[in-house]
């Protein structure tokens, strides 16, 4: 229901069908509440984490024939790996 793109009367409406199902199933409503506020949150936070991307590591280009140690070393490290033939 959160994730999906849909108007916000058909999300109330969905909401409504949760909420009697998990009422009818003996869950206390203000349990399908917190669950529904900690969703949202994971959500927005999501949502910040992706327009908070870090572009700060640095390139490097090496030839396909460079030794591997040095490779793997640099793959450890804050340096991102392009090969070239």
């Amino acid at each position: 229901m959160i994730t999906l793109p849909i108007t916000e009367k058909s999300k109330q409406e969905e909401w409504n069908a949760i909420l009697s199902i998990a009422k009818n199933n003996g869950y206390p409503i203000n349990t399908i509440n917190n669950l529904k506020t900690m969703l949202i949150a994971k959500k927005q936070k999501e949502q910040q984490n992706l327009t908070t991307i870090s572009y700060d590591r640095k390139w490097v280009t090496f030839t396909y024939l460079t030794n591997n140690k040095l490779r793997n070393r640099l793959k450890k490290s804050q340096w991102n790996i392009q090969m070239e033939m």
